[in-house]
């Protein structure tokens, strides 16, 4: 059968004299007069017209006649008629004499011929004489709203800047299809015409994906260590999807992150499969082994499978997965707590009713002139919606309460929490307020984050003598609503907030530091201990955090970076010794600085000896300068919590060589797989879309 609709749907003139082969085939065409195949690739006219032009020259002059029409009507002009193409045959153009006549018999005639044959000429050149195209189009005056196309360097340079928008901006691919789109572009340059999506998917994309590819690889082999955080994702179409993104430092310490790989998953999300994976996307960009200082996952028992399968030693387990394990088990075990909390829900459901909320919004308007916030939506998988959700019944239970009672005559009071459900949910927001603060500063993608998980641990520990007491009250951010303080906290022993705290910070214990007599489970064991081995040295060469963790830590840290340095190539004399100062990122900024003044309240004036005994006999001249600079670095005062610890290992590179290479290695592991994650939160709706 032939291929359905293909001459049918084109718009050149040409085809009038073709139509579609006998074979199914896009690229093949068949003439209407001499049923010859002509080959037509990718919808192409050039073979055709040469076909018609050699074979067919009347059906040829006809399509070539309908063409000029059709310029002529695009143009603006009227279309010329058969009179002035064929004028200088009719009417006396061309003189017609009997037989046996003579032109001297007819004077007058001869005069006329003469007259007739130079209007004739007057209006239809011979073919030396007519223009060219480009004479022709000089000579029609344009429309106001016609425009000269883009150059081709312009052109090339606007379809890799819209490129470069979707790509960047991870919009959908058809979006450059859309009016709204196109309008745009048209407003801020009418002479640009945009790619189609068929166009930027076969010809813009491949190459803006190949130039970013090889800069990135120019970066990444121009770096010494990468750390890496791998996730996966299953989408609506249950399509499993896994991420890979590397973090690394530059020449002048600054930290980049960039995503390499998303790919999808075509076999169960097993630990052998996805060892395979990891491989695989680590092996297409080169990635040595020996230079990867860590990888950084959820607590999911097949990616620490799949970290071993890949061959990588170091593996960290993410902060904030941790903690919403811990909390979520919290939740479940306490009855008093799910008690509140599912009243909460059923207060935020009556408020979803535009109606009840629009009546409650001019009631507190009215009342006490203020607009209230809307509850938060539930979320199952993120334990700090529920603690959104707290927050604002908390805050605006006086409002919800005058206006429950006078609403429809108190008759949905029974959607309010009563006072003791009150008390327990600010003892929920008391104890995990500055946990999800603390989840939130750490999720930081452009400073360090891996080394703040030990001090953070033992803030939130009540069982610690680095726990932060009443100063963590501070990280709470204040509400804008009215918090009434006139109800208590409950009086609940399991709602007591160093009870709750406690709860956490077992399973933060589990996975960071366990103790080596409480090993029930052999695999977590082992995998706790080598994910502390990691934290204890990111937070000894921390600045901001050598002081800030225990005693056991620090020599911890120094004896595994003795054996680091005994495998490790002699660092390079010619490092920056520029001097820079610098703080951290500006995200964060208000829990960064209360996280700071509570270090700094309890930082001792002068470091003191820590006790660790450096003495060794006849050590190699390598281990020898470590160990000098171990004293020089514990003699330095520890860097404020706002700054950048990147930029102090900058300023110290030329006075402790060996420790800042250390640095460079371990500072640069994440302590959330939060950046893996967030490949998907925008990336979910363009896959689903495009």
């Amino acid at each position: 059968m032939p291929w359905p609709g293909f001459v049918s749907n084109r718009r050149s003139y040409v085809w009038k004299f073709f139509k579609d082969a006998d074979i199914p085939s896009p690229d093949v065409c068949k003439c209407r007069m001499c049923s010859k195949a002509v080959s037509c690739k990718n919808g192409g006219t050039t073979n055709a017209r040469q076909h018609l032009r050699v074979h067919h020259p009347v059906q040829f002059t006809e399509m070539k006649k309908e063409e000029r029409q059709k310029k002529l009507e695009n143009l603006g002009l009227p279309p010329e008629s058969d009179d002035q193409e064929q004028d200088s045959d009719v009417d006396g153009d061309v003189s017609v004499m009997s037989p046996g006549s003579s032109s001297t018999d007819r004077p007058e005639s001869a005069a006329s011929d003469r007259s007739s044959s130079t209007s004739a000429s007057l209006r239809s050149p011979t073919p030396d004489q007519t223009p060219s195209k480009s004479a022709q189009r000089a000579l029609v005056q344009p429309k106001l709203d016609t425009y000269a196309p883009l150059s081709k360097k312009q052109k090339e340079k606007c379809d890799m800047a819209v490129t470069h928008y979707i790509v960047s901006c991870m919009r959908p691919l058809n979006t450059v299809d859309k009016p709204g789109f196109r309008l745009l572009l048209r407003a801020l340059n009418p002479r640009y015409e945009p790619p189609s999506r068929r166009t930027l998917t076969a010809q813009h994309l491949p190459r803006l994906y190949e130039e970013t590819k090889m800069t990135i690889k120019a970066l990444l082999d121009a770096a010494d260590h990468r750390a890496f955080t791998t996730d996966a994702w299953t989408s609506e179409a249950h399509d499993g999807y896994l991420s890979l993104t590397a973090h690394f430092l530059d020449a002048e310490w600054a930290l980049i992150d960039v995503t390499l790989n998303c790919r999808l998953m075509t076999e169960d999300h097993s630990g052998e499969y996805i060892g395979r994976l990891l491989s695989a996307m680590l092996q297409e960009w080169n990635i040595d082994l020996s230079t990867v200082s860590a990888f950084t996952t959820d607590n999911g028992e097949d990616m620490r499978i799949g970290v071993e399968q890949a061959g990588v030693s170091r593996h960290v387990r993410c902060f904030a997965h941790t903690v919403n394990n811990g909390i979520t088990s919290f939740v479940t075990n306490c009855k008093v707590l799910n008690r509140a909390l599912r009243k909460a829900h059923e207060l935020r459901n009556w408020f979803s009713s535009d109606k009840v909320w629009r009546h409650y919004v001019e009631y507190v308007k009215e009342k006490y002139k203020k607009t209230p916030n809307r509850i938060p939506s539930p979320c199952k998988t993120r334990w700090w919606v529920d603690l959104h959700i707290a927050e604002s019944v908390v805050a605006q239970y006086q409002w919800i309460c005058n206006f429950g009672i006078t609403y429809e005559r108190g008759k949905f009071m029974t959607n309010v929490p009563d006072a003791e459900l009150i008390g327990v949910l600010k003892a929920y927001i008391k104890a995990l307020k500055p946990v999800e603060k603390i989840c939130t500063v750490l999720g930081g993608a452009k400073y360090a984050t891996c080394s703040c998980i030990l001090p953070m641990m033992y803030l939130i520990d009540p069982d610690s003598t680095l726990y932060g007491g009443d100063d963590l009250l501070t990280l709470g951010e204040p509400n804008h609503e009215e918090d009434y303080d006139d109800l208590p906290l409950s009086d609940n022993p399991e709602m007591i907030p160093t009870t709750i705290q406690k709860s956490v910070v077992k399973f933060l214990k589990k996975r960071f530091k366990p103790d080596p007599e409480d090993h029930h489970r052999n695999v977590d064991y082992q995998s706790g201990r080598a994910c502390y081995a990691v934290l204890v040295r990111c937070s000894f060469l921390d600045p901001r955090f050598k002081d800030e963790i225990l005693q056991e830590d620090r020599d911890e840290a120094k004896k595994l970076l003795l054996e680091d340095i005994k495998t490790m190539a002699p660092p390079s004399e010619n490092l920056n010794e520029e001097s820079t100062s610098g703080s951290s990122s500006g995200a964060n900024a208000a829990a960064v600085r209360t996280l700071s003044k509570i270090f700094k309240k309890r930082r001792l004036a002068a470091v003191t000896d820590d006790g660790w005994d450096a003495a060794a006999a006849s050590p190699p001249p390598l281990e020898t300068r470590f160990l000098a600079e171990l004293d020089r670095y514990g003699s330095l005062p520890s860097a404020e919590t706002e700054s950048d610890p990147f930029l102090w290992w900058k300023a110290h590179s030329a006075s402790l060589p060996i420790l800042s290479k250390l640095a460079r290695q371990f500072l640069i592991i994440t302590g959330t797989s939060v950046h893996s994650e967030r490949v998907f939160s925008t990336g979910g709706d363009v896959i689903m879309d495009t």
